[in-house]
């Protein structure tokens, strides 16, 4: 009776949840230290938690979940899969739709006895923080691919005995058992699959040679680095040497984005699940596909003599014409969308927001620009890119490309990209931060009437942000710091620039433009985005005609320091009128005065004239330009009437011993992260006493605890980012100059 009773709860349980699986209901528990979820419209269990997972077999729920689940989700907090853990999840039909199991984060460190044996998975990369595969682990398996990571340390004996037509990927680094025996290293693989069915991707000669003590075909052991390896790495994919056909990519929740080159996907290549898969052109064989991707952004017309899996046609395809629709329809697939042509093989769509640019070659022509609706919509830019150094992918943006899209907040340059031309992200007014990748080659015009305060690069083969200070510049520079290619700010910097670029600077308008005497070399066009009222040039090169806009040319005033470069300008067709000589040298760098006024330009280092300053008078020191090192000691330590702020240029790396003899300044500004170093000295008993230091807010306790700089004490407060001008008010000054600076 009690039989009966067990069978017929048995089978109200089971009739329970075939109804569940048909509504579509998703079923949870706890098991072991960890708690699941089974999806049956997806056939999807995610086990989660802190700790082993064991205890499965317990479940009412179990033989259900067992003999339906095509996916299985290990989550971030599993430590350990139990002995038996999985055990027999088998189930007949379509290879392709065979289980795969994917592991999120790297916290399982074992894999119990058993924990897989029987078990028909398509598929397995196991996490980097496995140490111990357990007995039997994977005995009987009829998975084709496993990937074991260097963390490995233990294998037990037959753990992976009788797998048939297993591939083997081994990561980067060996693993080899010390303590195993030959005959138990033997042991870990015989049974009655031959193992010369069985083939091995390993990194190095030393991990072959233990794979054939193994019992392993030498010929079915591939090395796939080193200089003699017939297969290159590229993203986590495997590919030949030509980078002509994939071999293999192992499951991965990451993006997959093939690069140009590629002409054949190979039989068995994809392991299991992917991100978003990006197929270039190129690929024309395609004879392996994903279990299921996020989407397909596809530009090839294939043929393909491997079945797609039913769980990856119904995943959006986005086209790149009608026949590549028509291509992939014709093999099952259900929501193909034609995109609109934006290059000659680039296309694009834009959904929810984001505009989404695919394909190879350049960019040249923008039809989402072509309707203010349509550009105020677009919120987010992503460009695919191809792998790294394949620059046959989205290499340029061309003239205007996202010009007054007002609302463009963020856009993904991939490494590869190279060029970015004719004001670009002009009017794009909510776009304030842009990271540029390593790869970038030209920067002409880009950022005109937009509001880009800070450029981000990859620290890479071309370009750095960084000033030699460590600081963000903003500013970019090739990789020997020679050429100025782009600022954000109308400055050069420290570094030892010879050349200026075509367009190097941001359009806007400036007071004092400095061009100081390490530039040996003007582009055309240099700096005709700028408008200028003063010009001081210590630099001998040459003026192109066109390197200062004809406005520049009529009303600046120019501040030089010998006739050469007097005569340089006036070739450059400056009115001589307006030009002048510095009034004398001091230290490295040069100065003017004029009236009370005092001001410093150049570079290097700054110290007192040979015979002194022309008087004791000037009320005001102005330092023009970011390429200055330091103030001596005692260099303006005989003007005693100094009494407005004095800004500190973030280039300064040193402050001397009575640099300053005022006792009348009252404000001291510093914009620079790091402070200089800075005689105790330096300034007047009086000024420490009475003067207020400002710096930025981010910077305050690193000034206040810096030698010198923390006897400003209790009188130093650090500016308002909303105190434009710096007078330690917010008010309507500040609105007044923020209106004079914005076009």
């Amino acid at each position: 009776m009690n039989n009966l009773v067990r069978s017929l709860g048995l089978f109200l349980s089971c009739l329970s949840l075939s109804v569940a699986a048909a509504w579509g209901e998703v079923t949870s528990g706890k098991v072991g230290d960890c708690v699941w979820s089974y999806n049956p419209d997806s056939y999807k269990l995610v086990i989660s938690g802190n700790g082993a997972l064991w205890g499965l077999e317990k479940l009412p729920e179990y033989e259900y979940i067992k003999s339906s689940c095509r996916e299985i989700e290990i989550g971030t907090g599993v430590t350990v899969i139990s002995d038996a853990a999985f055990v027999n999840w088998y189930r007949s039909g379509d290879f392709n739709d065979w289980s795969y199991i994917t592991f999120k984060g790297s916290t399982v460190t074992s894999i119990g006895e058993e924990a897989f044996a029987g078990t028909t998975i398509k598929s397995i990369s196991l996490p980097s923080g496995v140490k111990t595969i357990g007995w039997g682990a994977f005995l009987t398996s009829g998975f084709m691919y496993i990937k074991i990571p260097s963390s490995v340390t233990t294998i037990g004996k037959r753990a992976f005995c009788n797998c048939y037509g297993l591939k083997v990927l081994v990561d980067e680094r060996e693993f080899v058992q010390q303590t195993m025996s030959d005959e138990e290293q033997l042991d870990l693989f015989k049974g009655s699959t031959p193992v010369k069915k069985i083939t091995v991707y390993v990194q190095n000669a030393t991990m072959k040679a233990w794979y054939e003590k193994c019992g392993f075909l030498s010929d079915n052991i591939m090395v796939t680095a080193g200089a003699d390896s017939d297969f290159t790495w590229d993203n986590g994919i495997l590919m030949d040497k030509s980078c002509r056909s994939l071999i293999l990519c192992p499951s991965t929740t990451a993006n997959v984005t093939l690069p140009p080159s590629l002409e054949n996907i190979e039989g068995d290549a994809f392991w299991g699940p992917v991100g978003k898969l990006v197929i270039p052109a190129s690929v024309k064989t395609i004879n392996s596909w994903p279990v299921s991707a996020s989407a397909i952004y596809a530009s090839n017309l294939f043929s393909s003599a491997e079945k797609v899996p039913s769980t990856l046609q119904s995943v959006k395809v986005y086209a790149s014409s009608e026949e590549v629709k028509k291509c992939y329809e014709s093999y099952g697939f259900t929501s193909v969308v034609v995109c609109e042509a934006c290059g000659p093989k680039a296309s694009y769509f834009l959904e929810n927001g984001v505009l989404t640019i695919f394909g190879s070659g350049a960019v040249t022509k923008a039809p989402w620009t072509e309707k203010k609706e349509v550009r105020e919509s677009i919120k987010r830019v992503v460009v695919e890119s191809g792998i790294t150094g394949f620059n046959d992918f989205v290499t340029s943006l061309y003239v205007s490309m996202f010009k007054d899209c007002v609302n463009l907040t963020s856009i993904s340059l991939p490494e590869g990209f190279g060029n970015i031309y004719g004001a670009a992200f002009s009017g794009c007014t909510s776009l304030k931060t842009l990271a540029l990748p390593s790869t970038l080659r030209n920067v002409q015009n880009a950022f005109d009437n937009s509001n880009i305060q800070n450029l981000v690069v990859s620290e890479g083969k071309y370009y750095t942000s960084k000033d030699d200070r460590g600081e963000e510049a903003n500013r970019l520079y090739d990789k020997d710091y020679e050429l100025l290619v782009y600022s954000v700010r109308p400055e050069f910097g420290t570094f030892l620039v010879e050349k200026a670029d075509e367009r190097c600077f941001a359009s806007q308008s400036v007071s004092n433009f400095n061009i100081p005497a390490n530039v040996t070399e003007i582009a055309s066009n240099a700096f005709s985005n700028l408008s200028i009222s003063k010009i001081y040039c210590v630099s001998e090169a040459k003026v192109p005609t066109n390197a200062f806009n004809d406005t520049v040319k009529t009303k600046a005033k120019v501040y030089v320091t010998s006739e050469t470069i007097k005569k340089n300008f006036v070739n450059a067709g400056f009115s001589e009128s307006n030009i002048f000589l510095a009034s004398g040298k001091c230290g490295d760098a040069y100065y003017l005065a004029e009236n009370k006024k005092l001001t410093i330009f150049g570079g290097g280092y700054i110290a007192e004239p040979a015979k002194g300053w022309p008087n004791d008078k000037f009320t005001s020191i102005t330092f023009v330009g970011n390429s200055f090192v330091g103030i001596q000691s005692g260099a303006f330590a005989k003007l005693p009437a100094i009494s407005s702020e004095i800004a500190i240029p973030s280039s300064i790396h040193y402050i001397g011993a009575e640099a300053f003899g005022s006792e009348k300044i009252r404000r001291v500004s510093c914009d620079s992260q790091k402070p200089a170093d800075l005689d105790p000295s330096a300034f007047k008993p009086a000024v420490y006493g009475a003067a207020r230091l400002l710096v930025p807010q981010s910077a305050w306790d690193a000034y206040s605890n810096a030698l010198g700089w923390e006897k400003f004490g209790s009188y130093t407060d650090p500016y308002s980012v909303y105190d434009v001008n710096k007078d330690g008010k917010v008010n309507a000054a500040d609105v007044s100059m923020v209106k004079k600076n914005v076009k």
